[in-house]
């Protein structure tokens, strides 16, 4: 998805079109933090990765988040020189995965209505995954588009749920059977997804506060969706370990659990740990 129809008209990058500097930037930004990736593409090396919690709670308000944004985008010195390009990645729960067949660009709305608390105000876009024929309808936050057009011009941005299922989707051509994944987008907030032949059968978010929660809601995704804990593998994209309160939990259930390692990507990246993959998983694999 490529920014515009917002507030601001584009513009060029601040990079002179001729003078290629071979980094591209990619930023995710969530209610909680913002972390930050430069890519080397001369070298195909990642040359910096780094992470911000925000000091506020700025789920409720979009001012803060802004202020959160812009102090850090401003403070940080290695993000002031030209990069070739930028992705941003919205990290948030406000989004509705559609069918092909069945989505009209004219009625956006409509998707994300019985779900989400939607203001007349709210921009809606989507983006298409077209390797699994889905569109995933969401609110990105408009006013940090703004902010990034107004500071480095032109630059394309996605959900982190597009990202996340096209890879796992991708992933699962040689497979029969369902995979169930787990990812963690923070201490108290995880995402399930169940893909079989290429084809999503299950997205959603869920919160916790303790692993009773977790497992509570994974064994329900497992009895819904009439999955056998004994045949069907859960995956966890995050950087847990087997001692991990969530990885234990699951395993106690679950006959084959295990930590997502996709052995390409990591010898991609050498030069980083296989925890900061997992961590900043959208943010790596909008890289590829």
């Amino acid at each position: 998805m490529v920014t515009g129809l917002l507030s601001m008209t584009l513009r060029l990058t601040k990079s002179n079109i001729l003078h290629k500097t071979y980094k591209a930037l990619s930023i995710q930004i969530s209610l909680n933090g913002l972390s930050f990736c430069i890519h080397n593409t001369l070298a195909n090396t990642i040359e910096e990765l780094r992470s911000f919690d925000f000091s506020k709670q700025n789920s409720n308000n979009p001012e803060l988040l802004l202020n959160e944004v812009k102090q850090i985008i401003e403070a940080t010195e290695i993000l002031q020189q030209d990069f070739d390009s930028l992705k941003v990645i919205y990290v948030n729960h406000l989004s509705a995965f559609v069918p092909n067949a069945v989505f009209d660009e004219e009625h956006l709305a409509e998707y994300l209505k019985y779900n989400i608390k939607i203001l007349t105000t709210d921009f809606i876009t989507y983006d298409k995954i077209e390797s699994s024929e889905l569109v995933n309808v969401y609110i990105p936050f408009v006013n940090v588009n703004n902010f990034f057009l107004d500071w480095f011009g032109q630059f394309d941005y996605e959900h982190f749920a597009t990202i996340l299922v096209s890879k796992l989707v991708n992933l699962s051509k040689n497979t029969d059977k369902e995979n169930v994944y787990i990812h963690l987008t923070g201490k108290d907030e995880f995402q399930i997804i169940v893909i079989k032949q290429k084809k999503l059968i299950f997205y959603n978010n869920f919160k916790y506060q303790s692993k009773e929660d977790f497992i509570y809601y994974l064994l329900f995704v497992y009895e819904q969706l009439e999955l056998n804990p004994e045949l069907i593998p859960t995956t966890f994209i995050a950087a847990v370990d087997k001692e991990h309160p969530l990885f234990n939990i699951a395993y106690t259930y679950i006959r084959n659990v295990a930590i997502y390692k996709e052995k390409p990507l990591f010898e991609k990246y050498l030069n980083m740990s296989a925890n900061e993959i997992l961590n900043n998983f959208a943010l790596i694999n909008i890289l590829q």
